[in-house]
């Protein structure tokens, strides 16, 4: 995979390989004895990609900016359900140049399910000028996203692009219709 992994913590507190092998060894050294095989999907495929999600809308409430998005929990279960999970998250114009702050200030984005736990990101910082119509870019995407999708409240799995080194895209996954959708209730 084309993945620059030697940049952008994934979050603060990353366990990498040698952290692991690490913390093994000092709490059962005796493992070593064996041949041990071990999963890091997160850690090779978080930086993969990233989602993008326009803004539908802004508002604020009890003194906190929020934007909510068109992804929401049912693509960021983890995300949603353990709050040591977190994405960073940029913003982007409606024509899709970077949103460089003139003033920052702290956004939570949300989802657009109607339940309280559909936050994407909590207080973090985003332009100001962040509006409707902008785009919000969920970064670290690649793991636990599309291959976890809920269909809470029938909501369709959205397209999945990939690009080439060339920077061409290509659709990778179609995403569902209504109909496909309607078909997950017989």
């Amino acid at each position: 995979m084309p993945v620059d992994y030697g940049s952008d913590v994934v979050t603060a507190d990353t366990v990498t390989p040698e952290t692991y092998i690490a913390a093994l060894k000092s709490q059962i050294p005796q493992i070593f004895e064996y041949s041990l095989i071990t999963e890091f999907g997160r850690y090779v495929s978080a930086k993969s990609a990233v989602m993008v999600s326009k803004v539908e809308y802004v508002k604020e409430a009890g003194g906190r900016k929020i934007a909510i998005v068109h992804a929401g929990a049912d693509c960021f279960l983890r995300t949603c359900y353990t709050k040591n999970w977190p994405h960073r998250v940029s913003a982007w114009s409606p024509t899709g140049e970077f949103l460089e702050p003139k003033e920052t200030a702290q956004w939570d984005v949300v989802g657009p399910l109607c339940f309280r736990g559909d936050i994407i990101a909590e207080n973090v910082p985003l332009p100001a000028e962040l509006d409707q119509g902008c785009m919000a870019v969920i970064h670290d995407a690649g793991a636990y996203s599309i291959a976890m999708f809920s269909k809470y409240n029938s909501r369709q799995i959205p397209r999945v692009y990939g690009y080439s080194e060339g920077g061409e895209l290509e659709i990778l996954v179609e995403g569902e219709s209504i109909e496909d959708s309607l078909k997950t209730w017989g």
